[in-house]
């Protein structure tokens, strides 16, 4: 009888510790269901971002940017060191908060050309790398204009959501920040404008934008398009005083044209 009472026991705990474990499988797994149901359903909810974490401070050179101090941040920042680790080509995080903007950005020191079909890992991808080129830009944002060129990929990697984010006003008007990690800081900058653009090499064209006349020049004509998609902030309109970021893309529906999205140093 005790023997007996022994083994039902026994069966009364195995029971009790599957059920358990079934019960933290189903939350462990509920997460990520939820998640592509969401995104398959188009309910997915994204998460405000929260400003105010962002306490500004003020670099060296008496510049305005943002704490690295917070844990966004810090993240990045990490993950900037890892893919140095890969390839010192990579030297900048960039993140435009509430989209799926959240990559890398390389510049090779020989060949512009280099990240136009190849991941930081150095093999071949359709995608590319985001990229900004040796022969125009410097490795620290400091320039007038710092343009970074992505593909415009149809599943929405790299720049593939561009033209969709910021040719409808409402989204426009939502995802105004972008923060760029570079030598250990964050910059904070503030779109103002997007707009179909022609193929010119706008770098070459204004002749690397060092004077504040071809930068006023250049975004003369970002202003008087008529162009259909083109949306311009008013009030937070930029000028040649102003240190730019472009995200430069191809143009969906005319790929001999390009789709840009300027922004201006908070």
């Amino acid at each position: 009888m005790k023997e007996k009472k022994a083994i039902n026991k026994q069966l009364i705990i195995g029971i009790i510790l599957a059920v358990m474990c079934v019960v933290c499988l189903c939350v462990g797994l509920y997460g990520p269901v939820k998640n592509k149901i969401a995104k398959a359903t188009g309910t997915e909810t994204t998460v405000p971002y929260n400003e105010t974490t962002y306490a500004p401070v003020t670099d060296k050179n008496g510049e305005t940017v943002t704490g690295i101090e917070t844990p966004q941040a810090k993240s990045e920042l990490r993950q900037l060191e890892d893919y140095k680790k890969i390839t010192t080509d990579v030297y900048a995080m960039i993140r435009i908060p509430g989209t799926n903007i959240d990559y890398p950005v390389a510049q090779s020191p020989t060949e512009d050309k280099t990240y136009i079909r190849h991941d930081v890992n150095g093999k071949y991808s359709p995608g590319g790398t985001l990229f900004t080129e040796h022969a125009y830009n410097s490795l620290d944002f400091s320039d007038r204009v710092t343009i970074i060129y992505g593909h415009n990929m149809a599943d929405g990697q790299m720049f593939g959501n561009l033209q969709e984010y910021y040719t409808d006003e409402n989204t426009f008007n939502t995802f105004k920040d972008i923060y760029v990690v570079v030598e250990g800081k964050e910059l904070h900058y503030r779109v103002f404008a997007a707009a179909p653009y022609s193929d010119t090499h706008i770098m070459y064209k204004y002749n690397k934008f060092e004077s504040e006349h071809a930068v006023d020049e250049f975004l003369d004509t970002i202003y008087s398009s008529r162009d259909f998609g083109v949306n311009v902030d008013e009030a937070g309109k930029a000028s040649g005083s102003d240190r730019l970021l472009i995200l430069s893309t191809c143009l969906k529906g005319n790929y001999s044209k390009r789709y840009l999205v300027l922004a201006k140093l908070v």
